[in-house]
C-alpha cells in the first residue's frame, strides 16, 4: 500500500475534536486524527504530494469529478502532474475567462466547428466530440474535450494541451 487517509463528515469531526486532546500529540494516532479534520480535497492533495516526494512518477493523474475543482487542478499543475477528470457543470466552480465563461457557453460557441469528430462506443452509443483550450483564473490554461451523446453533454478536462482528444476519451 502506498498511502491512505481517513476523511470524516462534520458530525464525526465534532466527536474527534474532543478525542484529539486525550491522545498524546506526538503519536501517529494524533497526526491521523488531525488529518481527519481537513477536507477531502486537501487530504487528496497531501496524499499526492507524499507520493511525488517518495519518487512515484505518473504520466497522468485520473481523478473523480468530485476533485475537479480549480484549486485542486492548480496544486497538481504546480506538482507537474497532468490531470484528467470530468468537469462538473457548475457555474460557481468553473467560471472561465472570456465572453463565454460557462461550460454551456463555451460549448454553444464552438459546437459548430469543422473540427468535430464522431465515434461509437460499442454498438449502440454514438457520440461526437471536439476540444478547446480555455483559461481559468485559478487553474490556468486547460483543454476541455466536449463529448456529446444523444442525451448528455460531458466535458472531460485535460491539463496537457498536447495530447490527442481520442487519448483523453479513452482514459475518461
Amino acid at each position: 500500500m502506498l498511502d491512505f487517509a481517513i476523511a470524516t463528515n462534520k458530525y464525526a469531526r465534532v466527536a474527534l475534536d474532543n478525542f484529539i486532546h486525550i491522545v498524546d500529540y506526538r503519536s501517529n494516532a494524533h497526526k491521523r486524527r488531525l488529518e481527519t479534520l481537513k477536507g477531502k480535497s486537501q487530504i487528496a492533495i497531501d496524499m499526492v504530494k507524499r507520493a511525488v516526494n517518495s519518487g512515484i512518477y505518473a504520466d497522468y493523474l485520473l481523478v473523480d469529478s468530485w476533485y475537479s475543482k480549480p484549486s485542486f487542478i492548480k496544486e497538481m499543475n504546480e506538482l507537474g502532474l497532468k490531470v484528467i477528470t470530468r468537469v462538473a457543470n457548475n457555474n460557481k466552480i468553473w467560471n472561465f475567462l472570456g465572453d463565454r465563461n460557462t461550460l454551456n457557453g463555451i460549448y454553444d460557441k464552438y459546437k459548430k466547428l469543422k473540427d468535430i469528430k464522431f465515434g461509437t462506443y460499442g454498438k449502440k452509443v454514438k457520440y461526437k466530440y471536439f476540444s478547446v483550450v480555455v483559461e481559468h483564473k485559478k487553474a490556468g490554461k486547460i483543454k476541455i474535450v466536449f463529448l456529446k451523446t444523444s442525451d448528455k453533454l460531458r466535458a472531460p478536462l485535460k491539463i496537457d494541451k498536447k495530447s490527442h482528444n481520442f487519448q483523453i476519451l479513452k482514459k475518461s
